[in-house]
C-alpha cells in the first residue's frame, strides 16, 4: 500500500494548475498570432484590390511609353505621321492630358493621375491639349485605345485638320531674348511702281501698317527707287533695326500661288534662315492654301542692276537680320493683310522665344490655282 503525503498531494496540485495556465497563454499567443496574420491578409488583399482597381500600373506604364515616344515626335527629322496604339487596354473611359512638357493619364471624373515627362523641341509650338479615351473590356472583347501623331514644320498635334503639310521645317538654333520688345524692327516696302506707294489697298501697304500699328518699336519705310542707275534705294533702314523685313516685289520670276522668302547669303543666314522659316509657317495656317513654300538663299552680289532684291546691299549693321516676303504673286483678294501682319508679328515673337500670342487658324492665302 502506497501512501502520498498531503505536502507531495498539493505539489502535484500547483504544478498541474501551472502548467493549465502556461497552456491556456500558448493558446491565447497563438490566437493573437492567427488574428495579426489574418488582419495583414486582409490589409494586403485591400491593397491588391485598390492598386487593381485605380489601374495604377497600366496609367504608369501608358505614361511613360507615351512620354518617351512624343518625345521621339518632337526630335523626329521632317514631316510625319504615327499612330499610337496602347498596348495596355482600360476597362474605364481614360483622359490623357499634354500640358507644359508632361503627360497626365487619369480616369475620367476622377482626381488621382499617374504623370511622367517628355522634351519638346522649342522650334515647334508647345503641346497643350486633351484627349478623351474611350476604352472598354467586355468579357473577351478587348478595345486597345489610340491616337495618331501629326507632326509638321511648326507643331505636333493630334487632329490632321490643324495642320499645314506645306509648313517646313527650321533651323535648330537658341534665339532666345529675355526682353524681344527692345528689339527694333524696320518694314521696308518694296513695290514694282512708284503709284504702288500711295495705294491703300496694296496688300503691302496695310500690312506694314498693321505691323506698325501694333509695336512700338517699328519703323515702315517710305518709298523703293528701282533703276538701273540707282539699283534699288530704300529710305534711310536705320543702322540700330535688328531685324528688316522686306514687304513686296522680289521681281523675281515665280509661279502664281507661290510663297518664297528672300535671305541673304552672309554671316548671319543661319537666323535668317529660321526666322524666314518660322515668318512662312505662321503664315502657312492649316487653312492656308498656296501653290508651294520656299526659303531661297541669294549671293547679293550676283543680282542684276535692276533686281529689287539689291536692298540687301543697304544693310548697315553685321548683325541686322534681313527677311524679304515676296507677296506679288497673290492678288490683292487673295491675302488677308490683316491675319497675315498677326503672323509675321506671332513668327518674330516664337524666334525670340515667346508663345504669348495665339494660332492663327483662318486662312491667311487663299491662292486656289487661279491668277
Amino acid at each position: 500500500m502506497v501512501f502520498v503525503s498531503r505536502k507531495r498531494g498539493k505539489l502535484a496540485l500547483r504544478l498541474f494548475r501551472c502548467r493549465r495556465a502556461n497552456i491556456l497563454h500558448e493558446m491565447y499567443f497563438i490566437m493573437f498570432q492567427v488574428l495579426i496574420v489574418f488582419m495583414v491578409f486582409l490589409a494586403l488583399m485591400q491593397y491588391i484590390n485598390n492598386v487593381a482597381s485605380d489601374l495604377g500600373f497600366e496609367k504608369r506604364f501608358t505614361a511613360v511609353d507615351i512620354g518617351l515616344l512624343t518625345t521621339a515626335m518632337y526630335y523626329a527629322p521632317g514631316t510625319l505621321v504615327h499612330t499610337y496604339l496602347t498596348p495596355i487596354p482600360f476597362p474605364v473611359p481614360m483622359d490623357f492630358v499634354f500640358a507644359k512638357g508632361t503627360i497626365d493619364i487619369k480616369e475620367r471624373e476622377k482626381p488621382l493621375e499617374v504623370m511622367f515627362w517628355f522634351l519638346a523641341d522649342k522650334n515647334l509650338e508647345p503641346l497643350d491639349t486633351e484627349l478623351k479615351i474611350d476604352s472598354s473590356v467586355k468579357g473577351d472583347t478587348k478595345k486597345y485605345p489610340n491616337f495618331t501623331y501629326y507632326k509638321s514644320g511648326r507643331q505636333v498635334v493630334f487632329d490632321k485638320s490643324q495642320t499645314n503639310p506645306l509648313q517646313i521645317v527650321c533651323p535648330v538654333l537658341n534665339t532666345t531674348e529675355q526682353d524681344p520688345n527692345s528689339k527694333k524692327i524696320f518694314i521696308a516696302k518694296v513695290l514694282s511702281k512708284p503709284e504702288d506707294y500711295a495705294k491703300l489697298d496694296n496688300p503691302a501697304n496695310r500690312i506694314a501698317d498693321f505691323i506698325a500699328a501694333r509695336r512700338q518699336n517699328v519703323k515702315v519705310s517710305g518709298k523703293s527707287i528701282i533703276s538701273a542707275e540707282v539699283n534699288s534705294k530704300i529710305s534711310a533702314i536705320p543702322a540700330d533695326s535688328d531685324i528688316v523685313i522686306m514687304l513686296g516685289d522680289s521681281g523675281e520670276k515665280r509661279e502664281s500661288g507661290s510663297l518664297v522668302a528672300y535671305i541673304p547669303i552672309n554671316n548671319n543666314s543661319l537666323r535668317e534662315r529660321k526666322l524666314a522659316c518660322f515668318i512662312i509657317n505662321d503664315l502657312l495656317t492649316p487653312q492656308t492654301s498656296v501653290f508651294y513654300s520656299q526659303v531661297m538663299p541669294v549671293f547679293v552680289e550676283s543680282l542684276a542692276k535692276t533686281s529689287p532684291l539689291n536692298v540687301f546691299k543697304e544693310l548697315s549693321g553685321q548683325s541686322q537680320l534681313a527677311v524679304f516676303i515676296d507677296i506679288s504673286t497673290f492678288s490683292n483678294n487673295q491675302i488677308d493683310t490683316d491675319k497675315a501682319a498677326s503672323a509675321i508679328l506671332r513668327a518674330l515673337e516664337r524666334y525670340y522665344g515667346r508663345y504669348e500670342s495665339p494660332l492663327i487658324n483662318e486662312p491667311i492665302f487663299t491662292f486656289m490655282g487661279g491668277g
